[in-house]
């Protein structure tokens, strides 16, 4: 196994301290000596990037695990028991001195039970406190809160009529500021980097509310609040935050109760239980009715936390409050199952489908619901935003999943964990050898059951069930990486079957529990299912070796456990998860390296500025000199450097085919063709309507019951996401466009006698002032809000196609002025002034929207000024004076002295020298 050792990890981490101190430095320094679109862009990379490094400093050293996810009842539990027993004897866990059996004495019990939302960690490392409180359990943190009250509201709630403003956000600001700012802090539980990942969470997760996030986030909020969070006591930070769940009372009593039961724990990250707190019979913490009293009263158990100091805690409010359960196992299981000796299995939650109810109609038991869902969507999506889940062990059933957002999120921990594409898979994958991603089929004892009216001959529709309706078109056909999984082996084949025993009795003959043979009259059933099995086409792309995947799940007492565990081994070790962690970090470190390097003066500013203005004046009395050509269009010229709608639509267009056409299912092509009227640009009901009416139904509501009762999807029908990347969408938008500066394509000037030197220039500092604006992150960001998640018809290229048209148009149209903040442009008059030029030929911009307009101010006669007794000279004056000024801009804009300029190379050379090189 390739293990990264204890002396890499600690050097890694200690790097990864100095990187964040480092960042800090430069973030007081941004702070104190940048300007307007430069300040508020490199401050926020800069924050953002520390958020990060803090999150995977904190995982470095942590374990590495095997996480088990999917659906409730997915078969989760018979796999952990398969994984961690041994000669099918039950899985014992160890409390203290006694051992206590899983499955009898813990797991939740009966049918269609639910748990209370806690990971479950089972462990060959004792990590309890004492005989008196052998449990160890770790606890929601105050921006875990934060987060899953806000997951409850804005995931479980139908819809929004109102909402806070805008304007409510930025009051509540100034309430803060006024109140906190300049005293001293108070606490460093919840801070600056937390705020980040919750403005974080917020754009990635609530899209179905993007409208309101995006409101929240232009007020400034999550920074402003973040500068001074430290200063606000625990008990003031529902007034702070309430606005996010629209004032609810529920559940800000909620949040209220939690965050004092934190305080009385001295908000510990971890503390200890005694053995009856799991226990089932006690009313363990395991058990979703503790959850019940969560507004009410409960009983008290005892928690030891910090230096054993002891608290009585209400147990369902504790119950609400844990995040992970550590259950530790005996390690002689580590002796035939190696993989333990390295990792943990971490066990998940069942994914639910998310409630669905009226803002007014929440009362006490939908804000436990509520709650709950909440608390089970965050963890996972916190453990895989948090890097803490290398390998993932995907569990997936045979049958309609109603957790419409499951595909989404297994998609999500694939590129967070592993990449967004074939290329970064192959390197983080790297010489490994083996994928982090297993996808467990269970319940496959269904597929050997026989069904007396379907099976007597041809049995393929059972695969084409279980792989394409249940797999493909459920989990994948949206995203397809399953097909695209590295450069080197493009098709996933991590794929593993999985039966329970306790349900083969179809197909085998037990005694005592333990097969013995295969039924008689199953025999030649057997043998046609494994005939059709290795002869299916997905069977042949997607199983590396599918006779012995068949064999190992469907021989007697060969449940297909064994080839998981043995499959396991290879990817039990730190590889792919200290390497990411180390690229990731590099990466950040780079990106900040090279942001920062822009500012480190190496000479004065005004000759640098003095340079630039001469340069400017090159290429205008080159223009100029077109003037004196009757067949000179300044207009024509420009034109040269627009985008046009149709090309830069195709690029939208192909960039999206590329990475999201998928077969779509056959029965979703028929549906559509069978009611035309149906889009995914209308809304819900309006859709129901158009079924309704073609079905000769009374209501929306009647097609709504009719679809679900012959096992139709509407959200599933109309969806097709994109999983391609806003920022390499962006930027083949920006290489398009850099493309058409090339001095060739403007051979008609070069041949009136313009030089090809300064058509190189002109294009030159064109992308220079637009790199100096910061312009594609706010084409990024754009891109990212329309792309993430969400459903992505024509209509979205088209928007993209034509945001994307006007941005670039109108920035050259304007040498980037209509992209300038007011501090920016008050200095940049005051520049005027220096450099005599005519500063009334300016007033503030506005953006320009259409591009017929953006030309015809150079050559029909309109212009800015009234007055004007020679429109186009003007206006070409105007164009030759914003090149100047956005020219001179490019040279920045300073508060800093020579001793600022001191710390900035003292910064930038820390940040040139950290290595996160990894040695093993």
């Amino acid at each position: 196994m390739t293990n990264f050792d204890n002396n890499t990890l600690e050097k890694l981490s200690s790097n990864s301290k100095e990187l964040y101190e480092t960042l800090s430095n430069a973030d007081s320094w941004v702070e104190s000596n940048l300007k307007y679109e430069d300040k508020e862009s490199v401050l926020t990379k800069i924050k953002k990037t520390k958020s990060e490094v803090a999150k995977i400093q904190r995982t470095i050293n942590s374990k590495p695990v095997f996480a088990l996810f999917g659906i409730s009842q997915v078969g989760k539990s018979y796999l952990a028991q398969s994984l961690l027993s041994s000669n099918g004897k039950p899985l014992r866990i160890k409390c203290g001195s006694e051992n206590i059996d899983f499955l009898k004495e813990i797991n939740p019990q009966g049918s269609g039970a639910e748990s209370t939302g806690v990971v479950t960690r089972f462990s060959i490392e004792d990590a309890g406190f004492s005989e008196e409180y052998p449990i160890q359990v770790k606890l929601l943190s105050p921006k875990d809160l934060i987060l899953i009250i806000a997951d409850s509201f804005f995931s479980d709630i139908s819809r929004l009529e109102t909402y806070s403003s805008k304007e409510d956000f930025k009051l509540r600001i100034k309430e803060i500021q006024n109140e906190y700012s300049g005293k001293p802090k108070v606490q460093n539980f919840l801070n600056e980097d937390d705020l980040w990942d919750i403005n974080k969470y917020f754009k990635e997760n609530f899209n179905k509310f993007s409208y309101y996030v995006s409101e929240i986030e232009s007020s400034g909020f999550w920074g402003e609040v973040g500068k001074i969070i430290e200063q606000i006591p625990p008990n003031d930070w529902c007034k702070v935050f309430e606005l996010v769940w629209y004032r609810n009372d529920k559940l800000s009593s909620v949040f209220n109760k939690l965050t004092q039961t934190l305080e009385l724990l001295s908000f510990s990250k971890k503390c200890f239980v005694a053995k009856e707190a799991v226990l089932r019979s006690e009313g363990a913490i395991l058990d979703v009715q503790r959850l019940n009293d969560i507004l009410g009263s409960s009983k008290e158990l005892s928690v030891c936390f910090g230096n054993n100091q002891k608290q009585a805690i209400e147990s369902a409010l504790f119950c609400a409050l844990v995040s992970e359960l550590t259950l530790t196992i005996d390690k002689s299981l580590a002796e035939n199952k190696e993989f333990l000796q390295n990792t943990d299995l971490l066990d998940f939650p069942g994914a639910r489908s998310r409630e669905s109810f009226l803002v007014e109609k929440i009362n006490d038991e939908a804000v436990v619901k509520m709650f709950l869902r909440g608390k089970i969507s965050y963890l996972f999506n916190k453990y895989s935003m948090d890097f803490e889940i290398n390998n993932l062990l995907f569990c997936m059933k045979d049958e309609k999943i109603e957790v419409n957002e499951l595909a989404g999120i297994v998609n999500d921990w694939i590129e967070k964990n592993i990449g967004p594409d074939p290329e970064t898979r192959e390197k983080s994958i790297g010489e490994l050898g083996t994928s982090p991603l297993f996808v467990v089929l269970t319940f496959f004892n269904r597929q050997l059951d026989f069904d007396p009216i379907n099976d007597n001959s041809d049995v393929s529709y059972k695969w084409d069930n279980r792989f394409r309706r249940f797999f493909e078109e459920q989990i994948t056909f949206k995203y397809g990486w399953h097909t695209h999984w590295t450069s080197s082996n493009p098709n996933f084949s991590n794929f593993f079957l999985l039966r329970d025993f306790k349900f083969s009795n179809d197909t085998f003959i037990s005694k005592d529990n333990i097969e013995t043979e295969v039924r008689e009259e199953r025999k030649n059933h057997l043998k046609n299912l494994e005939e059709s099995f290795l002869k299916y086409p997905f069977v042949q792309k997607h199983f590396t070796n599918p006779e012995s995947a068949f064999k190992q799940a469907a021989r007697i007492n060969q449940d297909g456990s064994e080839l998981i565990i043995d499959s396991l081994l290879p990817a039990a070790n730190n590889f792919v998860k200290v390497k990411n962690s180390a690229d990731r970090l590099n990466n950040n470190r780079v990106q900040v390296l090279t942001e920062l390097s822009k500012y480190l003066v190496s000479d004065n500013l005004k000759e640098k500025r003095d340079t630039a203005f001469r340069k400017a004046n090159d290429i205008q009395f080159s223009l100029l000199n077109l003037f004196s050509r009757p067949e000179f269009r300044f207009s024509d010229y420009l034109k040269g450097y627009f985008l046009s709608d149709t090309e830069v639509y195709n690029l939208v267009h192909e960039n999206f085919l590329k990475s999201s056409r998928k077969d779509e299912p056959e029965r979703y092509t028929i549906f559509k063709s069978m009611f035309k009227g149906i889009s995914a640009s209308k809304t819900r009901l309006e859709n129901l309507q158009v079924i309704a009416d073609k079905l000769k139904l009374d209501t929306p509501e009647a097609a709504e019951d009719y679809l679900d009762k012959n096992d139709f999807d509407l959200d599933e029908v109309l969806e097709n996401r994109v999983y391609t990347s806003a920022t390499k969408l962006v930027d083949s938008l920006i290489d398009l466009w850099k493309s058409k500066m090339a001095a060739d394509n403007f051979e008609e000037f070069t041949l009136l006698g313009m030089e090809k030197r300064r058509i190189t220039e002109f294009g030159d500092y064109l992308v220079e002032t637009f790199e100096s604006l910061h312009i594609r992150d706010e084409l990024v960001e754009i891109y990212e809000q329309k792309t993430r998640l969400i459903n992505s018809p024509a209509s979205t290229q088209e928007y993209l196609s034509a945001i994307s048209t006007n941005y670039f148009n109108d920035f050259v149209s304007n040498f980037g002025f209509n992209f300038m903040s007011k501090n920016r442009l008050d200095e940049l008059f005051d520049l005027c002034k220096e450099y005599d030029e005519d500063v009334d030929l300016l007033k503030y911009p506005g953006r320009t929207v259409d591009q017929n307009e953006l030309l015809s101010i150079y050559d029909t006669g309109e212009t800015r000024k009234e007055d004007s007794v020679n429109p186009l000279v003007d206006n070409f004056r105007l164009y030759l004076l914003k090149m100047k000024l956005a020219m001179i801009s490019n040279c920045g804009f300073s508060n800093y002295n020579v001793e600022e300029n001191e710390k900035l190379s003292t910064i930038v050379n820390g940040l040139d020298q950290i290595s996160f090189e990894l040695t093993k």
